[in-house]
């Protein structure tokens, strides 16, 4: 698996994985246990923690269930971050897509012109 290239995602990444590190430390839960809950592997999660990986959209709900909170607090720290229940919606279906098919989409919006998100 390669590691997230984009600068914008990678940033995102590393921001949604101080947050979950975060949360299993308040929980006093160790990687081991959030990967049981969340159903993957000890080095998933911490390449999570890390901001290497991205987690999948069923990931990041049975994480914020596992910790007690709302789905968009993991994302609401986040500059730039989809706040909107139909950005929300994006985003899931997106996560379902081939990185392949993604990265088409994403090819896509750039292709646009849509106006850059002013920073927080």
């Amino acid at each position: 698996m390669a590691e997230i290239e984009d600068p914008q995602l990678s940033q995102i990444a590393r921001a949604i994985g101080r947050k979950l590190e975060e949360l299993a430390g308040v929980a006093q839960m160790t990687t081991r246990q959030v990967a049981e809950a969340a159903d993957v592997s000890a080095g998933i999660v911490s390449l999570w923690y890390r901001g290497k990986r991205m987690p999948r959209m069923e990931n990041m709900v049975a994480l914020a269930k596992l910790h007690g909170v709302d789905l968009g607090e993991l994302y609401e720290y986040v500059p730039g971050m989809a706040r909107t229940d139909a950005q929300m919606r994006v985003l899931r279906r997106m996560n379902k897509l081939p990185v392949a098919q993604q990265d088409k989409l994403a090819d896509g919006l750039d292709a646009l012109s849509l106006p850059k998100p002013t920073k927080s």
